[in-house]
């Protein structure tokens, strides 16, 4: 299996991650992107390190020199119709001409615009789609394929869904990643706004949404009902091989806006496949923080999960879940532990009030700390 993960612009981590490779385990590929651009990115801008375009352009020159490649993220999931005006045509076409120049491997888009766009100006630069796009099906992923794309990172909420994974990896014609910690709702109302938010929070000169309606939603569905927490579609470490044996290519790491140690942490874990701690502490969880909010301390005990993924692959959980099947919740009563969930479900029930008042006058800000920071 090969390892593509988030980079924190440190040339010295790639040096550190390049040694964590072995034969059969190694790590592929780093990614990342300059916080705001005429695509976006899937990220806030203001949650990401303030990385400059020089900078980028060495981190690319290092991770090669570490035997690492380089994956450039033009993910953004709207331009608000900007691709379609000959001045947003032209940032899209400079902004793909710089990130061939800077020698990126790679490109990751969320549109089939940029798949075509990207073939055009810089045909050497492999094309990746991206989780964003949702890709579960044979048919979107011939489609993809047709227009030029070499890699797929597929949905998430088909993680678990192993036949399907299985016939994808048959039939696909290309290579195919999975996002393995994301701890997003399954099947989650709020993703494709969340995504629509937080894109036009990384283009250039936009501003950022102050209040992040769709996280305040989720971090407090998490709190009411924790099962929701393994109803989340992400791949423990010990099961990168299942995944490996039904054809999946490439195990995606997210944790744009982590520090080296956790990057370092998390590559580790998925290489040597196995992790004895809090899954919690490898995913890219963020729980909603404002002002004078202290969010909870989330345990989610990776060792009584064992068995977990042979279990709930036998269930067809878009049919069955919360209607027949009622495994997550089960097992969140000795699995999930949340310390602090009272005085924060309250602080957090409270700031949401304010923020869907009709006058808008009174938006609570999200507040960044440590623990929070990631894919939101």
């Amino acid at each position: 299996m090969r390892i593509c993960i988030a980079t924190c612009w440190d040339d010295g981590f790639l040096r550190r991650l390049a040694a964590l490779s072995r034969p059969g385990a190694t790590v592929h590929e780093v990614f990342g992107s300059l916080p705001r651009s005429a695509t976006g990115s899937g990220r806030d801008a203001a949650l990401l390190p303030p990385v400059t375009a020089a900078a980028v352009r060495r981190h690319v020159a290092a991770a090669h020199a570490a035997g690492i490649r380089f994956n450039y993220l033009m993910n953004g999931a709207c331009t608000g119709g900007a691709e379609f005006t000959a001045r947003g045509r032209a940032d899209l076409v400079r902004q793909l001409r710089w990130v061939d120049s800077i020698g990126a491997d790679a490109v990751t888009v969320a549109t089939p615009l940029l798949v075509e766009l990207a073939r055009e100006v810089a045909p050497r630069i492999e094309v990746v789609i991206s989780t964003i796009t949702h890709v579960d099906s044979l048919a979107t992923v011939r489609a993809y394929r047709e227009i030029g794309a070499r890699r797929i990172t597929l949905a998430t909420r088909i993680n678990r869904d192993l036949d399907l994974l299985r016939s994808l990896a048959d039939k696909a014609g290309l290579e195919l990643e999975l996002l393995a910690n994301e701890m997003c709702r399954f099947q989650c109302p709020m993703r494709p706004y969340h995504y629509g938010l937080m894109s036009h929070a990384s283009l250039q000169h936009a501003s950022r949404p102050p209040v992040e309606y769709p996280h305040m939603n989720c971090s407090l569905e998490r709190m009411v009902h924790p099962g929701e927490l393994l109803k989340a579609r992400f791949i423990r470490p010990e099961d990168v091989a299942a995944y490996e044996e039904r054809g999946i290519d490439f195990i995606k790491i997210a944790g744009r806006g982590r520090d080296a140690d956790w990057l370092l942490r998390a590559a580790r874990a998925y290489l040597e496949r196995r992790w004895d701690g809090n899954l919690v502490d490898l995913s890219d969880l963020g729980m909603w923080s404002g002002d004078g909010m202290d969010p909870p301390r989330i345990v989610v005990d990776n060792r009584a999960l064992d068995g977990f993924l042979g279990a709930v692959a036998a269930i067809d959980c878009a049919r069955e879940c919360e209607v027949s099947c009622t495994l997550c919740d089960q097992l969140a009563e000795r699995a999930v532990r949340v310390d602090g969930a009272g005085p924060y479900v309250e602080a957090l029930r409270q700031a949401r009030q304010a923020a869907i008042e009709p006058d808008g006058r009174k938006l609570p800000e999200m507040v960044d700390r440590p623990g929070t920071r990631g894919r939101r």
